[in-house]
């Protein structure tokens, strides 16, 4: 599918009034921080509701969700990093064909300020509660997510094929962040800076999930079935990537917090099934590129 000039022309229109850096910018340094808050939502814990995680005292709880906060940024700055931006630099340089390419060029070089301001509000909003909180960094060794795609891209040995299954995981990626982000900025009981800080960042993802779905229903039209073939499994990877529980960060963070019968924590949450994740965005991204009907809710 080609699309009109004027969609794509709207988009770019669209981010000069609306995105974050055209509208303050990073909204960190000017909302106060709550002592009492907790700074992340429990719900969305991996190991929420376990015997282990219920016994433990109030105390422990805040730096354990202090530190959920600080990881999920830690992991957005991973996601912009190593999954969306190497596919936006390729955009910009015509490592795809495309139509209107000096049109895709403009509103992927805006997606790309974007990124480099939600990196800013990432390390600033998890620093600050750190500091806040009096907490060490964290060291863990990654996350399973980029290490996945770099097996993924491992698998493959032409360079065109390596853009296009980092190109389905990147329009995956971005569809996905959208709902996570959506049930964060909506949280009425957690720290005002880290609700609204994911309030900035789900403003402009909305953006960027059209952005790339255009890309996409671009780049399919010249595709082979092979090429087609490796974009869509590239995308059903990016759901189980996103539905990981990324235990092994967790075991790092958790016995440098001391963290009582945490390996029994992670034991249980390892038992039951990946982290639910909210699919309909990916599907309707499958359906309007004709790549399949439907897949399968993680």
């Amino acid at each position: 599918m080609s699309y009109p000039k004027d969609v794509i022309s709207k988009l770019s229109r669209h981010w000069k009034s609306k995105a974050v850096v055209n509208n303050g910018g990073d909204p960190t340094e000017h909302i106060p921080l709550e002592r009492d808050l907790p700074d992340f939502m429990e719900e969305l814990l991996p190991f929420f509701g376990s015997q282990e995680w219920n016994q433990v005292d109030q105390e422990m709880k805040q730096k354990v969700l202090s530190y959920a906060w600080v990881l999920y940024n830690h992991k957005t700055i991973y996601v912009e990093s190593d999954l969306i931006l190497p596919v936006c630099e390729d955009i910009i340089k015509g490592c795809y064909q495309l139509d209107h390419l000096e049109l895709v060029q403009e509103i992927v070089a805006q997606a790309m300020v974007d990124e480099a301001v939600h990196t800013q509000m990432s390390v600033n909003a998890a620093n600050a509660i750190l500091q806040y909180r009096a907490l060490p960094f964290p060291r863990y060794q990654g996350f399973f997510l980029t290490q996945r795609r770099d097996q993924l891209l491992a698998r493959v040995a032409s360079s065109r094929d390596k853009r296009l299954v980092a190109l389905g995981i990147a329009c995956a990626s971005e569809t996905l962040v959208t709902d996570y982000l959506d049930k964060i900025a909506k949280a009425e009981t957690i720290q005002p800076l880290c609700k609204e800080v994911t309030a900035a960042h789900a403003n402009d993802e909305l953006a960027h999930s059209s952005v790339f779905t255009i890309v996409l229903e671009n780049v399919i039209v010249y595709l082979t079935q092979h090429e087609r073939d490796l974009v869509t499994g590239s995308i059903h990877e990016a759901v189980a990537m996103f539905a990981n529980k990324e235990l092994e960060v967790w075991r790092c963070v958790l016995a440098q917090l001391d963290f009582p019968a945490f390996q029994s924590l992670l034991a249980s949450a390892d038992s039951e099934p990946d982290i639910s994740i909210y699919t309909a965005g990916v599907e309707r991204l499958l359906q309007r590129t004709g790549l399949v009907e439907s897949i399968a809710a993680a």
